[in-house]
């Protein structure tokens, strides 16, 4: 019996190491294949952009790195955390699902209310492509925390991959082909994040779930206790 016995935990454990390395292969294809990707855009950015161009796109993309986690709060952390302890609970994930994405949605609409006055009195060339590809890198990478908390890693790769692909590919085309400069650049990142929250919204079926919960106060609270120390 107690031959048997281990003979099943040697199992279960050589099972839950097989899916550990799976998912790790997974999520190590999704992120190096979009960083790769990243990287063999430089000579392209350096050649057919003017020194004075590839700053500019620089310090756009340094902005976005550093307000995102501002704006987002980081939410998509706490919900990533919160979901793997309710991947077994239908409500308490839809409660989270729905919740976050709600104060995005919030935090997005404040966000254009305040851009449209500072529009006129900035007026930046490239400020509406900057707040658009702010706004949609939110919702982007919400919807790829929820793939992860909810133990879809397939899909989270493949999202992963399908916004470094198309922002290359696109990229290439506006740049190269139509010489469109830093707005192909930062048209490419919008179209590319765009791509990744729909193939993962039809994937995950958050249009069953978006509007069936409502505004949980208390969870509310919880997540942001999480999520605020981590800007």
């Amino acid at each position: 019996m107690d031959i048997y016995i281990m003979s099943m935990e040697r199992k279960v454990l050589m099972n839950r190491n097989k899916e550990l390395i799976k998912n790790t292969f997974i999520i190590l294809v999704g992120k190096v294949s979009t960083q790769l990707i990243t990287f063999l855009l430089l000579p392209i950015y350096t050649i057919f952009l003017s020194t004075t161009e590839y700053g500019k796109v620089d310090l756009i993309i340094t902005y976005i790195n550093l307000f995102t986690p501002l704006i987002s709060l980081q939410l998509e952390y706490a919900a990533f955390r919160y979901l793997l302890e309710a991947r077994k609970k239908e409500e308490e994930k839809g409660k989270i699902i729905c919740n976050t994405l709600l104060i995005l949605s919030i935090i997005s609409i404040i966000c254009i209310i305040i851009f449209i006055p500072l529009y006129f009195i900035i007026n930046y060339r490239y400020a509406v492509h900057l707040i658009i590809i702010l706004i949609i890198t939110m919702f982007a990478n919400m919807l790829l925390q929820f793939a992860r908390g909810l133990g879809d890693n397939l899909n989270y790769s493949i999202a992963s991959f399908i916004a470094g692909v198309s922002n290359a590919l696109i990229s290439i085309l506006l740049v190269v082909f139509f010489k469109k400069g830093i707005a192909g650049i930062l048209l490419a990142m919008i179209i590319s994040n765009m791509l990744c929250v729909i193939y993962l919204s039809f994937k995950l079926k958050l249009y069953k779930i978006i509007f069936k919960y409502e505004y949980d106060k208390t969870l509310l609270k919880i997540l942001l206790k999480y999520s605020i120390p981590m800007i």
